[in-house]
């Protein structure tokens, strides 16, 4: 933020996108980590939030209340009982975004003013708390992903109780490559999602154990299984 900018223009975002995602490989790290993450050079932008400067910022909110809110995040107290970092992000990111639209871009600008006022130990564990209490919140509540009508599968896998192994797992197969596309979950999200799934087949008449039938396991939920697939 030294050039006075809340994101970078879109040339920049690029360079330092694919200079960062070099950098995590060569550390280790997946070469799909940008797919994985669903990151993209312009999360380092500004989006279409209308406040792309720093002073311009600055000179809206309490930069003090905002820094207090969360240079310090108590992952119990802002999961649980009051998530006051995340309501000041999200109430001065409405401000800024005038439009509904705009609000998440908005949100990303303040996240990185925060990150450049509160130095690296501590906007790693603030971001690493406020993406803990998202993922709980979500296991807390239903399974992220979406479901389309499993119709075609119930058909395939029901008819009788010995269904036709290849026609059956082919369309579990298909069915689920569509769902695990949408976005990595962890293991207690897959579980929630594997009997979310099962309870509608049932309700379609389905009693055959197809997970069993077809060797389906949690990874078959999430991007990881489709990543696996994919770079065999």
């Amino acid at each position: 933020l030294d050039s006075g900018n809340l994101g970078l223009n879109v040339t920049e975002s690029q360079y330092c996108f694919s200079d960062s995602q070099n950098l995590m490989v060569s550390l280790g790290a997946n070469t799909s980590l940008g797919d994985l993450c669903a990151a993209q050079p312009a999360n380092l932008t500004s989006g279409l939030c209308p406040v792309t400067k720093v002073s311009q910022l600055e000179e809206m909110i309490n930069t003090t209340k905002l820094l207090d809110a969360c240079h310090s995040v108590d992952p119990l107290k802002e999961c649980i009982e009051e998530p006051i970092c995340q309501s000041q992000v999200i109430d001065i990111a409405t401000q800024m975004a005038g439009q509904l639209q705009m609000v998440v871009d908005c949100k990303n600008m303040v996240l990185a003013w925060l990150a450049n006022k509160l130095g690296l130990d501590a906007t790693n564990t603030m971001l690493r708390n406020l993406i803990s209490c998202r993922v709980n919140k979500a296991f807390m509540c239903e399974c992220p992903l979406e479901f389309g009508d499993p119709m075609p599968v119930a058909k395939a896998c029901g008819c009788s109780s010995t269904p036709s192994s290849a026609t059956c797992c082919r369309a579990i197969d298909g069915y689920l490559l569509e769902v695990q596309q949408q976005m990595l979950i962890t293991n207690l999200h897959a579980l929630r999602c594997v009997t979310f799934l099962a309870s509608m087949l049932q309700n379609m008449s389905v009693f055959t154990d197809i997970y069993f039938l077809c060797g389906i396991d949690l990874k078959n939920f999430s991007l990881q299984g489709w990543y696996n697939v994919d770079m065999l």
